[in-house]
């Protein structure tokens, strides 16, 4: 019989998320922990408005035999303040990270929050309950802790050790979100992507993995490199509960690869159009542009879809070639040409400015080549060494870890040693390059019209002052 644990699930605190939407991550662990039949409690301390010292007084007054805090990499000196507010009032719980940094980099993260007993690297609807069953560490025995696949631990030597992956081949098995805990009525105007037209707005996810090789992305290290899809059914039986059961008027598909399997899109499009399930449908995540056709993209549009990102990346066809992105230039506007002419779809199109190879010159390319696009957005961003990553390898190689600031990984904001360009000097152009593209009438006529809310407002205000600020 198993014994029932309460089980506590924490986004860190921090000042800086920008995007304030239902956390899939945690909700997809709650209900299979769920399943396993313990109780689950969710803490988002950007939602809840939780400081460190409230958090502290709530771990004072709650117990809970496990907490699990979702890492990512500029939230790691926040989780070692939290967990040892944990660990100092709660002894016996079960501290466990899991989430992007810990997938991309277990042993690093276990030797940096010295209060965990656990990282969950990869997928974990398996490992966390595992570990909910199993305990803490000096109380479990060896042959049991190896036998737990996506999970790193210390050895008695004071090393770590780091067990094998697995991917959870049949995505059917993994329960739908805790909903109920995440529920979109109950957060702001702030989603993925900055813009929206309807709320309220729920993410889902309708398959994992990545089979392209792009040296930027780490996500591979959560969800490997094989695609696999949930059933067009099951997606369509979710989007129909999320606009019955909560309100939902808005689906955002946070998918890496939704119309990379052409098929299987269509399959899910048609679905929604079948049931009669009236919603907006947006794609912030993005699309791969050499993965559309003129019929799917008449079908998106009948479904309801009215935006998606477009991974660009650079305006130099040498910088996307060191990126292994396998698009060239010219390639991106023939696509990008293409999408416009078959619908009226809303793109942004996403860079990335300071590869270590990348000159002045390459970026300049990437404006010019962004001011030419018909593209309704831009986001020109940094580019981060993601933990996991190929350039984070490299990187790695050129810094002291040690001595590394790990709050500078902000989506704004450029890590020291990625760019032999000076940071103050990358953050100048950054803001050029967003002032040359947004202050042009027609850009900033359709940026206003796009504004649905007072609280949408702020948030792109807070942005854009992130942005320009440096």
């Amino acid at each position: 019989m198993t014994t029932v644990k309460k089980i506590l699930l924490v986004k860190p605190v921090s000042e800086y998320y920008y995007t304030l939407a239902p956390n899939l991550g945690l909700g997809y662990l709650a209900a299979a922990l769920r399943n396993a039949g313990h109780q689950v409690t969710i803490m988002e301390c950007d939602r809840h408005k939780i400081t460190f010292g409230k958090f502290r007084g709530l771990m004072a007054k709650h117990k809970y035999d496990l907490v699990g805090f979702q890492l990512y990499t500029h939230g790691l000196h926040a989780v070692v303040e939290q967990a040892r507010a944990v660990r100092e009032h709660m002894p016996g719980a079960v501290i466990v990270a899991g989430g992007p940094h810990a997938s991309g980099d277990p042993e690093h993260t276990m030797l940096f929050l010295k209060d965990l007993d656990y990282v969950v690297c990869g997928e974990g609807e398996r490992a966390v309950p595992a570990l909910a069953a199993l305990g803490r560490p000096d109380k479990a025995r060896a042959s049991a802790l190896s036998g737990i696949k996506n999970i790193a631990y210390r050895s008695d030597a004071g090393g770590v050790i780091v067990n094998q992956k697995e991917y959870i081949t049949d995505l059917e098995e993994v329960p739908m979100p805790a909903w109920d805990l995440i529920n979109p009525r109950n957060y702001p105007n702030a989603p993925h992507g900055t813009f929206a037209r309807r709320f309220p707005i729920a993410p889902i996810v309708t398959s994992r993995g990545c089979p392209y090789q792009c040296t930027f992305c780490a996500s591979f290290q959560t969800h490997g490199r094989k695609i696999r899809r949930r059933l067009p059914a099951s997606v369509v039986n979710e989007i129909e509960l999320l606009t019955k059961r909560y309100g939902v008027r808005e689906i955002h598909i946070e998918d890496d690869n939704f119309t990379l399997g052409k098929e299987y899109a269509r399959e899910v499009l048609q679905g929604i159009l079948d049931r009669g399930i009236r919603v907006l449908i947006a794609l912030p995540n993005g699309v791969r542009l050499d993965a559309l056709d003129a019929k799917l993209l008449k079908l998106m549009e009948r479904a309801g879809v009215y935006s998606f990102g477009v991974g660009i990346e650079s305006g130099s066809d040498r910088i996307l070639e060191k990126m292994k992105k396998n698009l060239k230039t010219k390639e991106i506007e023939q696509h990008v040409a293409f999408v416009r002419r078959h619908s009226r779809i809303r793109m942004t199109g996403f860079f990335l400015i300071g590869h270590p190879d990348e000159t002045e010159d390459d970026m300049a390319k990437s404006l010019e080549l962004a001011m030419r696009l018909k593209i309704d957005r831009v986001s020109f961003s940094p580019l981060m060494p993601l933990p996991g990553s190929l350039l984070y390898e490299e990187w790695k190689k050129r810094i002291d870890i040690n001595a590394v600031d790990w709050k500078s990984f902000l989506y704004y904001q450029f890590v020291p040693g990625m760019s032999p360009i000076d940071s103050a000097h990358l953050e100048k152009i950054l803001q050029k390059m967003n002032v040359r593209f947004y202050l042009r009438p027609r850009i900033m006529i359709k940026l206003l019209r796009e504004i649905r809310s007072f609280s949408q407002l702020k948030m792109l205000l807070k942005r854009g002052k992130t942005i320009l600020a440096g």
